[in-house]
């Protein structure tokens, strides 16, 4: 059992989605598993249709579990991901990495690219 876990707000926020498409049940239910995981590795059992919103939330308590509970999101991934998530995500924001010495990364789009 452990004293403490991070409850980020993206966790808030995914079980107030869930709220408004599944109902508050659901969503105290989501609570509930949250705290119970964090802080006492007790997995839940959930309906097939929200085991994949479970499985995401899960792999995020693990992370900050690992990371020894970095306080944000951001900074679990940098921890987790390093340089790959930020240039991860310069894709997503359609702005590849400048290339660097010796060819820069190896990117879907490099260069801008598609």
């Amino acid at each position: 059992m452990r004293e403490s876990f991070v409850f980020y707000k993206e966790y808030h926020d995914a079980i107030q989605s869930i709220k408004e498409g599944f109902g508050e049940k659901v969503a105290l239910q989501f609570y509930e598993a949250i705290i119970n995981y964090g802080l006492n590795g007790i997995e839940p059992t959930f309906k097939k249709k929200y085991q994949p919103i479970w499985h995401i939330i899960k792999h995020y308590i693990d992370l900050s579990i690992k990371h020894k509970n970095p306080s944000t999101l951001q900074e679990l991934f940098d921890k987790e991901y390093g340089k790959e998530f930020e240039i991860w995500m310069e894709i997503l924001h359609d702005t590849p990495p400048e290339r660097g010495q010796g060819g820069g990364y190896n990117t879907p789009c490099q260069g801008g690219e598609k």
